[in-house]
């Protein structure tokens, strides 16, 4: 983490679009190679808040998931219901339902009924949309080894945010979403740069990804925004390169640096091609400060103790997660 950006304005742009897609605005190849990178962040900044922007759509069942999980009053019958229509989203929630992570020693569950009964309604709505992501978001053939590695990041990471929540006091559910979602502003951004291109076409990375770094919080809160999704988590994916804004720790924002952390200590990085196409060399991306790891920890007074213990609950979660 090498930013401190501050919490990005809500842009002026719709919070749904109905079908499936990849992301809609682009900018020319030959407006990337008048840029510099400072140039080129501030374009793709500007490109995120713009109205033209769309982020990769979600399925449609995702879309109606997310929309119910905020109804005080919704039933379990209208989430199973919405399930029923996407074979791939129910067969996602059964099998989660029936991981070591969720099952709880309970074993298999017979129904669909049962399953979401057993995640519970945010459960479901983050299983939902760490399915729909995998899906839909993390993929571009032009970039498919530096997509895999923000997908396997980002969902390491919000497990571990969800496991981490219970050290600093925060909601796990929403830890989990926060951390599902930091770096979705580098997929999206890689989307833009790729722009339908095939791999041999595409832009390289080597030279645009210190561009695409600086902007990829802007990117991540402007997808948060669209998607509909509550405005607390567009401010944690703005904070999570700056969790302490005026030296007051933002507590969301502070537990996703932890879990991040951990996850790249654990082997869980980010990585682009730093060799243009010429060779087979990634380069570890957008780590995580130490000094902001200090800082978090001295903010939730964690001990060397907790610190330590929640590295190991790390250590033991990674396996299944990962």
């Amino acid at each position: 983490m090498r930013n401190s950006p501050q919490a990005e304005p809500r842009p002026s742009v719709g919070a749904h679009i109905s079908g499936y897609g990849q992301g809609q605005a682009s900018i020319s190849i030959q407006e990337m190679l008048r840029l510099d990178p400072d140039a080129l962040a501030e374009r793709l900044i500007e490109l995120f808040r713009s109205p033209r922007y769309q982020p990769p759509v979600l399925p449609a069942a995702a879309t109606q998931i997310l929309r119910l999980s905020t109804n005080p009053d919704v039933e379990l019958k209208d989430l199973v219901e919405v399930l029923g229509t996407d074979p791939l989203l129910m067969g996602r929630v059964t099998t989660t339902a029936q991981s070591p992570l969720y099952s709880g020693g309970n074993g298999q569950v017979r129904t669909l009924q049962e399953a979401v009964r057993r995640l519970g309604i945010r459960g479901l709505r983050n299983i939902v949309l760490e399915a729909a992501m995998q899906m839909r978001v993390f993929r571009t053939p032009a970039y498919m080894e530096c997509m895999e590695t923000i997908r396997r990041h980002s969902i390491v990471v919000a497990h571990m945010s969800h496991m981490t929540a219970r050290f600093v006091r925060v909601d796990p559910n929403e830890a989990f979403l926060a951390g599902l979602m930091h770096d979705a502003g580098l997929a999206g951004g890689l989307l833009v740069l790729a722009d339908g291109k095939r791999k041999e076409d595409a832009p390289s990375l080597s030279r645009y990804w210190a561009s695409l770094e600086r902007a990829h919080v802007a990117g991540g809160a402007a997808m948060v925004r669209l998607w509909g999704l509550p405005e607390d988590l567009a401010r944690t994916v703005s904070l999570h390169h700056s969790p302490a804004p005026g030296g007051r720790l933002d507590p969301m924002a502070g537990c996703v640096c932890l879990a991040e952390h951990m996850a790249q200590l654990l082997g869980a990085r980010v990585q682009y091609d730093a060799t243009g196409g010429a060779g087979a060399r990634l380069n570890d991306a957008d780590v995580t400060d130490p000094a902001f790891v200090f800082t978090v920890r001295d903010a939730f007074k964690l001990t060397s103790k907790q610190m330590q213990d929640l590295f190991e609950a790390a250590k033991a979660l990674y396996p299944l997660v990962a």
